[in-house]
């Protein structure tokens, strides 16, 4: 799966582009929302703590947020803020990012998709919607 948009620069026309193809799809004319679920609602890499000894996640924090949804508008919103190299934001700076070895978008849809039974196909709609 093609992940157009995710990780470009504010700005970017490309990425303009693909949240505008992907909001004014035909998948708007019918509800995308799968299973409800719990949604965290700010789930990304400042909200988020490792093992102090290995790279294994140890909690996700910053709940406050939190409510009944579809998940799929939280790995939408990880996917969308998620660091690439040479990424000029804020999050770039992340001590986690500056570590190196984070895995690429792509890599986190195929483990979200191997561990969930959640229809991926609208993926592009929910970074969008981020």
């Amino acid at each position: 799966m093609r992940l157009m948009g995710i990780g470009q620069a504010a700005g970017d026309r490309r990425a303009g582009e693909a949240a505008r193809a992907a909001i004014s799809s035909p998948l708007l004319e019918s509800s995308v929302q799968g299973a409800t679920g719990i949604l965290h609602g700010d789930y990304h890499l400042a909200n988020v703590m490792f093992a102090p000894d290995r790279a294994q996640l140890a909690a996700i924090v910053d709940w406050e947020m939190s409510t009944l949804g579809d998940p799929l508008l939280d790995l939408g919103w990880l996917l969308a803020t998620w660091p690439r190299e040479g990424d000029p934001s804020v999050a770039a700076g992340s001590p986690y990012v500056q570590a190196g070895g984070l895995p690429q978008p792509e890599e986190l849809v195929a483990r979200y998709a191997e561990r969930s039974d959640r229809s991926l196909d609208a993926l592009p709609w929910y970074v969008a919607m981020a």
